[in-house]
């Protein structure tokens, strides 16, 4: 077997997603966040919820530093509306980019569950929204 495999953990759900804000907060990201009941959502969705919840809090780190920044999960209709904002890189702050490919991963991931995500400048900031059906299509 190989021993430098990451080590297996339980794939992260609805409830989850406090504690991924939290270690957002750890890593200096002032995060406002909040969360209704979404109801029902398939497990299959709520590890996505989840991955673009992290995704989107990481690049707020990496591009914008330890700034404002609000998550907001809502259903609307059919749909979880998923709507994070940061309020502009800190003063000084120096980008620390990635691979480049994050959003453009997120967006497939989406894609998969026939949802959309857009991305781009908000006021002083960056916006990312993703609407995601609440339901698997059958």
């Amino acid at each position: 077997t190989d021993r430098t495999a990451a080590p297996l953990r339980p794939a992260d759900r609805l409830r989850d997603l406090p504690g991924i804000v939290d270690e957002a907060r750890a890593a200096g990201l002032a995060v406002s966040f909040e969360a209704v009941d979404l109801g029902e959502v398939p497990s299959a969705t709520q590890l996505t919820v989840c991955a673009i919840v992290r995704e989107a809090l990481n690049n707020v780190l990496r591009h914008a530093g330890p700034t404002d920044a609000t998550a907001a999960l809502q259903r609307v209709g059919d749909d979880i509306v998923i709507d994070i904002r940061d309020a502009g890189p800190r003063p000084g702050w120096v980008p620390h980019p990635g691979t480049g490919r994050g959003l453009d991963g997120l967006r497939e991931r989406v894609a998969l569950h026939d949802g959309g995500v857009t991305a781009g400048r908000d006021a002083s900031g960056f916006r990312l929204t993703a609407i995601l059906p609440a339901m698997e299509s059958a």
